[in-house]
């Protein structure tokens, strides 16, 4: 997990928000079994990750540049399989409700810190927006390669979010 959470924030995270992504949170865990206290797997076996979207359309046009960018399509994504179980990824988008039009992290924003996003106004929900969860089963070991890693201090004031003409990775259509 500590390697996973290494690429997510030395690696992606910034790569992401360099494109124009706005990500929300970063979190480690583990998956309770309906109806009981119990793990399903060994704790800290889960990753989920947050972003923020202002509509359906800039998710689309950021995927796009993102996941079809030339440094995604050859160094980042194939990683990605070697750390996380991809057939178990868990996408959830969730909007806020008219009692915290903020979103996720509504209380946090009413006491004047970050992290409310949805509301377009006073008590108005923008119907549009929305928050994307992303979690990722983690593999017990992550294989990915070091040399990639050992760069990242280095890669995050290099990297450019630039389109090609890769296909996206199958495992990121969704």
């Amino acid at each position: 997990m500590d390697q996973w959470v290494s690429i997510m924030e030395d690696i992606i995270i910034p790569f992401q928000e360099g494109c124009g992504m706005l990500i929300t949170s970063s979190n480690r865990g583990f998956v309770e079994a309906p109806g009981t206290r119990e793990a399903l797997a060994e704790p800290d076996s889960t990753y989920v990750w947050t972003r923020y979207f202002s509509s359906e359309a800039q998710r689309e046009a950021l995927y796009a540049k993102v996941y079809g960018s030339t440094y995604w399509t050859e160094t980042v994504g194939p990683m990605v399989p070697e750390c996380v179980d991809v057939k178990g990824i868990i996408s959830v988008r969730v909007q806020a409700t008219a009692t915290f039009p903020e979103g996720i992290g509504a209380e946090n924003a009413r006491r004047g810190g970050g992290f409310g996003g949805m509301s377009s106004g006073r008590g108005k929900i923008a119907s549009e927006a929305f928050y994307e969860l992303r979690q990722y089963p983690i593999l017990p070991v992550c294989t990915a390669t070091h040399s990639v890693l050992t760069a990242a201090p280095t890669l995050r004031s290099t990297l450019r979010c630039q389109a090609s003409n890769h296909s996206v990775l199958p495992w990121i259509a969704e």
